[in-house]
Protein backbone atom coordinates (compact mmCIF):
# COMPACT_ATOMS: atom_id res chain seq x y z
CA UNK A 1 0.00 0.00 0.00
CA UNK A 2 1.61 3.23 -0.82
CA UNK A 3 0.10 5.91 1.26
CA UNK A 4 1.75 8.80 -1.67
CA UNK A 5 -1.65 7.94 -3.75
CA UNK A 6 -3.73 7.29 -0.99
CA UNK A 7 -2.89 10.64 0.33
CA UNK A 8 -3.28 11.83 -3.04
CA UNK A 9 -6.27 10.09 -3.94
CA UNK A 10 -8.15 11.01 -0.26
CA UNK A 11 -7.21 14.92 -0.83
CA UNK A 12 -8.70 15.16 -4.89
CA UNK A 13 -11.66 13.32 -3.90
CA UNK A 14 -12.93 12.92 -0.27
CA UNK A 15 -13.37 9.48 -0.16
CA UNK A 16 -11.61 7.43 2.36
CA UNK A 17 -8.99 4.89 0.77
CA UNK A 18 -8.77 1.44 2.53
CA UNK A 19 -6.40 0.08 0.11
CA UNK A 20 -4.28 1.03 -3.15
CA UNK A 21 -2.47 -1.24 -5.46
CA UNK A 22 -0.66 -1.12 -8.38
CA UNK A 23 -0.25 -3.57 -11.20
CA UNK A 24 1.21 -2.53 -14.57
CA UNK A 25 -0.50 0.32 -16.15
CA UNK A 26 -3.57 0.09 -13.75
CA UNK A 27 -4.08 0.87 -9.83
CA UNK A 28 -6.31 -0.16 -7.98
CA UNK A 29 -8.47 2.09 -4.92
CA UNK A 30 -10.55 0.37 -2.80
CA UNK A 31 -12.48 3.12 -0.79
CA UNK A 32 -15.18 2.76 2.31
CA UNK A 33 -18.58 1.53 1.92
CA UNK A 34 -20.37 4.58 0.85
CA UNK A 35 -17.67 6.97 -1.05
CA UNK A 36 -18.11 5.40 -4.24
CA UNK A 37 -20.21 8.65 -5.25
CA UNK A 38 -17.04 10.79 -3.98
CA UNK A 39 -14.68 9.11 -5.40
CA UNK A 40 -15.94 9.16 -9.21
CA UNK A 41 -17.47 12.89 -8.70
CA UNK A 42 -19.63 14.53 -10.83
CA UNK A 43 -19.53 12.94 -14.22
CA UNK A 44 -16.35 11.58 -13.52
CA UNK A 45 -14.41 14.43 -13.00
CA UNK A 46 -12.67 12.83 -9.89
CA UNK A 47 -11.35 9.62 -11.08
CA UNK A 48 -10.42 11.87 -14.49
CA UNK A 49 -8.26 13.88 -12.11
CA UNK A 50 -6.48 11.09 -10.47
CA UNK A 51 -5.78 9.47 -13.70
CA UNK A 52 -4.32 12.54 -15.55
CA UNK A 53 -2.49 13.04 -12.43
CA UNK A 54 -1.21 9.22 -11.90
CA UNK A 55 -1.10 9.14 -15.68
CA UNK A 56 -2.52 5.63 -15.66
CA UNK A 57 -5.71 3.85 -15.24
CA UNK A 58 -7.77 3.45 -12.32
CA UNK A 59 -10.23 1.07 -10.76
CA UNK A 60 -12.30 2.12 -7.78
CA UNK A 61 -14.36 -0.60 -6.05
CA UNK A 62 -16.31 -0.17 -3.18
CA UNK A 63 -15.51 -2.12 0.17
CA UNK A 64 -18.46 -4.80 0.92
CA UNK A 65 -17.94 -6.88 4.11
CA UNK A 66 -19.55 -9.72 2.36
CA UNK A 67 -17.05 -11.82 0.11
CA UNK A 68 -19.48 -11.92 -2.99
CA UNK A 69 -20.50 -7.95 -2.54
CA UNK A 70 -16.81 -7.57 -2.70
CA UNK A 71 -16.85 -9.79 -5.83
CA UNK A 72 -19.57 -8.12 -7.21
CA UNK A 73 -17.75 -4.82 -6.80
CA UNK A 74 -14.78 -5.81 -8.18
CA UNK A 75 -16.08 -6.01 -11.58
CA UNK A 76 -18.64 -3.28 -11.84
CA UNK A 77 -20.28 -1.86 -14.22
CA UNK A 78 -20.61 -5.62 -15.25
CA UNK A 79 -23.83 -7.25 -14.23
CA UNK A 80 -22.56 -11.38 -13.06
CA UNK A 81 -24.81 -14.12 -14.10
CA UNK A 82 -23.74 -16.21 -10.52
CA UNK A 83 -20.38 -15.99 -8.02
CA UNK A 84 -20.21 -19.59 -6.73
CA UNK A 85 -17.14 -19.58 -3.89
CA UNK A 86 -15.40 -23.00 -2.86
CA UNK A 87 -12.88 -24.48 -1.31
CA UNK A 88 -9.94 -26.73 -2.35
CA UNK A 89 -6.94 -27.31 -0.27
CA UNK A 90 -7.64 -25.15 2.42
CA UNK A 91 -7.77 -21.81 -0.02
CA UNK A 92 -11.29 -20.44 -1.07
CA UNK A 93 -11.88 -20.02 -4.64
CA UNK A 94 -14.52 -17.63 -6.25
CA UNK A 95 -15.74 -19.15 -9.53
CA UNK A 96 -17.40 -16.09 -11.57
CA UNK A 97 -19.83 -16.44 -14.44
CA UNK A 98 -20.48 -13.39 -17.02
CA UNK A 99 -21.47 -13.03 -20.53
CA UNK A 100 -19.03 -13.98 -23.38
CA UNK A 101 -18.89 -9.81 -24.37
CA UNK A 102 -18.27 -7.96 -21.05
CA UNK A 103 -14.79 -10.80 -20.62
CA UNK A 104 -12.75 -7.95 -22.23
CA UNK A 105 -14.15 -5.42 -19.64
CA UNK A 106 -13.24 -8.31 -16.79
CA UNK A 107 -9.85 -8.78 -17.50
CA UNK A 108 -8.84 -5.65 -18.53
CA UNK A 109 -5.55 -4.50 -20.50
CA UNK A 110 -3.20 -7.76 -20.31
CA UNK A 111 -5.48 -9.02 -17.77
CA UNK A 112 -4.17 -6.09 -15.36
CA UNK A 113 -8.06 -5.68 -13.82
CA UNK A 114 -8.23 -9.31 -12.73
CA UNK A 115 -5.14 -9.41 -11.33
CA UNK A 116 -5.78 -6.59 -9.47
CA UNK A 117 -8.85 -7.68 -8.47
CA UNK A 118 -7.64 -11.49 -7.53
CA UNK A 119 -4.81 -9.35 -5.20
CA UNK A 120 -7.36 -7.44 -3.47
CA UNK A 121 -10.04 -10.32 -2.81
CA UNK A 122 -6.90 -12.00 -1.42
CA UNK A 123 -5.94 -9.26 1.01
CA UNK A 124 -9.29 -8.35 2.13
CA UNK A 125 -11.58 -11.60 1.90
CA UNK A 126 -8.94 -13.56 1.93
CA UNK A 127 -10.18 -15.60 -1.73
CA UNK A 128 -6.84 -17.28 -3.32
CA UNK A 129 -8.42 -17.14 -6.78
CA UNK A 130 -11.08 -15.50 -8.88
CA UNK A 131 -12.06 -17.78 -12.16
CA UNK A 132 -13.79 -16.61 -14.71
CA UNK A 133 -16.29 -18.38 -16.64
CA UNK A 134 -18.17 -17.06 -19.47
CA UNK A 135 -20.99 -18.05 -21.92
Amino acid sequence: MNIKYINLFESQTGAKVLDCLAEDELFGFIVHEGDMGLAIGKGGKNIGKIKNKLKKNIVVVEYADKPKKFIENLFTPVKLKKIEFKEEDGKKKAIIMAARKDRGRILGPEGSKIKIARKLAQRHHNISHIQLQTS
